[in-house]
């Protein structure tokens, strides 16, 4: 009997350890970068919703650019509607939601007036 409990103590820590590692990895993931990739600058261009990329993509100039996608769960801040011309400063997150152009998840941004 003692080795049968034996073989079932390790198992019960095995898989504690297994649910630790898979409860802990979001979490460790998502402090890998807590505030996500600055960006600002002036707004170049707006492309709207296609079907390469179902999200609104936005250009953005100097001097932080980059092509970053408003995805749901996008915070925005006043003045909440990015037009050509209007300046922007925010967080993306560094993985790519759209292939065609391809474009970062903003994370938060506000816009100028």
């Amino acid at each position: 009997m003692t080795a049968a409990n034996n073989k079932k103590t390790g198992w019960l820590v095995f898989l504690l350890i297994v649910a630790t590692i898979a409860w802990a990895l979001p979490i460790m993931q998502a402090s890998a970068i807590p505030f996500g990739l600055p960006f600002g600058g002036r707004v170049k261009s707006i492309i709207p919703p296609s079907l390469l990329c179902p999200f609104v993509v936005i250009t953005v100039g100097l001097p932080r650019p980059g092509i970053f996608a408003i995805v749901p769960g996008t915070r925005l801040y006043p003045y909440y509607i990015a037009h050509p011309g209007s300046w922007v400063l925010g967080t993306a997150l560094p993985t790519t939601v759209c292939l065609v152009p391809i474009a970062l998840p903003i994370l938060m941004m506000g816009v100028s007036q």
